[in-house]
């Protein structure tokens, strides 16, 4: 996404509704990457708060 953003913003002739849509649509992906995360920590924090991240396994 973000190689696509970084190609129409170089691009001399593309117009603004194509770069506003590219950049919408990388916010719309990083938003669903950071609900993501946020998710797979509260999981860990939850299902996994007895592991001891210390000890090789």
């Amino acid at each position: 996404m973000r190689a696509q953003v970084h190609r129409v913003s170089r691009d001399p002739d593309a117009d603004a509704h194509a770069m506003t849509a590219e950049i919408r649509a990388e916010q719309r992906g990083n938003a669903a990457c950071a609900v993501l995360i946020d998710r797979f920590g509260r999981w860990a924090a939850v299902g996994l708060p007895e592991w001891d991240w210390r000890e090789p396994r």
